[in-house]
């Protein structure tokens, strides 16, 4: 099934970025890929690709493992608009923020973000501190 075609740039020395989006994409998970088709007809294939898509799903957040296992968590949020903007701190007991960063939720509206290095901080419960536009909201990880 053929989603969107984009003309090409031609012959060129700089690097080109394309963008399409599935305006109808399929519920659930879906496979993609990518055919780019030369002047002389000639067809490569990119890697294929799993994307899954929700449109109903409600904000979701997590942070796993906690407790903290080899210094690092993973934060997964989700059901937000592709493109939101989301701050995170991460913040001791005492009040102290020990890290600040932000990013952009991806195509289907989610972020995952490894969170390393934590093995260096001291044990104790920390809040982590997420804000977009649309919600605040804190989460409790456990560093041993």
């Amino acid at each position: 099934m053929t989603i969107g075609k984009i003309a090409g740039a031609g012959n060129s020395t700089v690097e080109q970025l394309y963008q399409l989006v599935d305006k109808e994409p399929l519920l659930g998970s879906a496979y993609y890929r990518l055919r780019q088709t030369d002047f002389d007809g000639e067809s490569t294939y990119s890697k294929i690709i799993l994307l899954t898509f929700y449109p109903e799903a409600k904000h979701y957040s997590d942070l796993s493992p906690n407790p903290v296992a080899g210094g690092k968590t993973v934060l997964r949020l989700g059901g937000m608009q592709a493109g939101t903007k989301v701050r995170v701190s991460l913040v001791h007991m005492s009040g102290k923020i020990i890290r600040r960063f932000e990013v952009s939720a991806n195509q289907i509206g989610a972020v995952e973000w490894e969170m390393s290095g934590l093995d260096s901080l001291a044990s104790g419960v920390y809040s982590v501190l997420i804000s977009t536009e649309q919600f605040n909201e804190t989460l409790r990880l456990i560093i041993p």
